[in-house]
C-alpha cells in the first residue's frame, strides 16, 4: 500500500515537472507585458492527480495541454492589455462613453475566445479521460468557479 502510494507520487511529480520543463518553466508563472507576472495555467495540473491518471492518459493530456498553451498564453496577454485599455479609458481626465465601450467590448470578444479555447481543450481532454474522471474534472471545476461561474478568489 505504501509502496503504491510512493509510485503514484513520484508519478505525480514526474507529470508536473515534465510539463514545467517542456514549457520552460521552473515556477507557476510567466511574465507578461511590462514584466507584470502572468498565472501561466500550469499549477491548475495539481487538479489532475486527483483523477489517477494512467501513465499513457498522463502523456495524452501533456500533449493537448501542450498544443494549446501557446494560443492561451497569447489570449492572456492581449486580454491584460486590453484590460488595461479599458481601466484607462474609465480613468480618463474626460469621460468618453464610445471609448469606454469600445473598450469593454474588447475586453469582452478576448474573453469570449478564450473560452472557445478551453472548451475545445476541454472537448479533447475528455477524449482521454474515463467518464468517471471527466465528472470528477466537471466537478473540481464547479468548486473552483462556484454556482455562478465566476472564480470563487476575485477576478475580473
Amino acid at each position: 500500500m505504501k509502496r503504491h502510494f510512493i509510485a503514484v507520487f513520484a508519478m505525480a511529480l514526474t507529470l508536473i515537472f515534465a510539463v514545467a520543463a517542456s514549457k520552460g518553466i521552473a515556477a507557476h508563472h510567466d511574465k507578461g507585458p511590462k514584466g507584470h507576472m502572468m498565472k501561466s495555467g500550469h499549477h491548475g495540473l495539481r487538479g489532475f492527480l486527483e483523477l489517477k491518471l494512467s501513465e499513457s492518459q498522463q502523456a495524452e493530456l501533456i500533449k493537448i495541454i501542450d498544443k494549446y498553451h501557446g494560443e492561451k498564453m497569447g489570449l492572456k496577454e492581449k486580454k491584460w492589455e486590453a484590460k488595461k485599455k479599458l481601466n484607462d479609458a474609465i480613468y480618463a481626465d474626460t469621460y468618453d462613453e464610445a471609448a469606454i465601450r469600445k473598450a469593454a467590448k474588447e475586453v469582452s470578444t478576448i474573453k469570449e475566445e478564450m473560452s472557445v479555447l478551453r472548451a475545445k481543450m476541454f472537448g479533447e481532454l475528455k477524449t482521454v479521460l474515463k467518464p468517471e474522471q471527466v465528472e470528477l474534472l466537471r466537478e473540481m471545476k464547479s468548486k473552483k468557479y462556484g454556482p455562478h461561474g465566476s472564480k470563487k478568489h476575485g477576478g475580473y
